[in-house]
This record gives C-alpha cells, structure tokens and sequence, in this order.
C-alpha cells in the first residue's frame, strides 16, 4: 500500500491532530505486558510489489515500539508467546465541499443628491459579492489497537485524525508523532 503508508506517515506527523484513546477496563494490562505483530502471510492474496512499502512501515513499527517500551510493554518476536496484539491502520481521504464567501463590495454613487437638511453631497453605493467554489479536504485517520490475544477483545484503542502531509516521513518525524499518539496510552508497568 505504497500510497496508504505514505498516508500512514502523514497521518503519525500532522499538525493540529486529533486524538482520542478508549480503554476497555475489563482487560487486565499486568506489568510488563507482551505483545508481537501479526506476520503479514501474503500467500492467497494478490500483492502488488509497487504499493507495498516495507520500509515505511518499519520506520512506524520503530516508532510505536520505542513508545511501548517507554510504558513498560515488551516486543516479542513470536506471536505465541505474547499476551497482546498491536494492529495498526490508516486511511487517508479526500473530499470536496463547497465553501461560500460573501465579500462587500463599495461602488461610488456618482451623482447628487440632497443630504439630511445640510445641501449637495456625494455618496457611495454598495453591496455585497457572493461565491462558492470546491475546496478539497485531505483527512488522515490512524488507528492503533492493542488486542488481548486469549479474547480477542481490544485493550485499548488511540485514533489521531488530522491533515495529512504529502511525504514519507523522516523517523524522527514519526517517533515525535507516535509519543504524541501513545502519550495516554495505558501503562504496563
């Protein structure tokens, strides 16, 4: 998804995002909690080597990784031995609407006329130009999950909606995007 992983790093580095976290407190976080990603197996579907782009979605994996870590959460490398799931997702969308602005506009009334009992004056005339145009909005959404593996059920859930930017993203840019994402995030520690 060459052009969703860049709409993924716009998404982490954004500015004036949105972000909200919900925690299902029923699921225990213990101390140290594991977690792993899912192996993509791309085996029975069809892969398109033009839009995958695994070295932007190690750059995010870093970034969240570095994040969990600070929290007390510990990476495993197999998916067996972790007691979580992280899951990632992004869309990035577009849409046009339709803004109208109304605008005043001064025309100079050339003529005479009679003013409030003090004689000849000149005045101004004037009104207001209305126009509507199609203005296109780019919406980022990023969702990260972590899944309690035994249930299946979600632990919690960050979703950051913001505007997107146009480019693949330095590390540093999604490490910075990634503390702002995971800052409430629970801890496991």
């Amino acid at each position: 998804c060459r052009g969703l992983a860049l709409g993924a790093c716009a998404v982490l580095v954004a500015c004036g995002p949105s972000i909200n976290l919900d925690r299902d407190e029923a699921i225990a976080i213990p101390v140290g909690a594991t977690y792993a990603y899912l192996p993509e197996d791309p085996v029975g579907h069809e892969v398109d080597p033009s839009t995958t782009n695994t070295i932007v979605q190690g750059r995010i994996q870093r970034a969240i990784d570095a994040q969990l870590a600070k929290k007390g959460y510990k990476r495993v490398n197999d998916v067996d031995q972790a007691k979580f799931i992280v899951r990632y997702f992004w869309n990035v969308s577009k849409q046009t609407e339709l803004v109208t602005t109304t605008t005043p506009m001064m025309d100079p009334y050339m003529g005479w006329g009679w003013g409030a009992g003090y004689g000849w004056g000149w005045g101004y005339g004037g009104g207001f130009a209305t126009t509507t145009a199609p203005v296109t909005i780019t919406e980022g959404t990023f969702i990260l999950d972590l899944v309690d593996k035994a249930t299946k059920k979600l632990a919690w859930r960050v979703t950051w909606v913001g505007e997107p930017r146009g480019r693949a993203p330095t590390q540093d840019e999604l490490n910075t995007g990634a503390a702002d994402l995971l800052a409430k995030a629970p801890e496991a520690r």
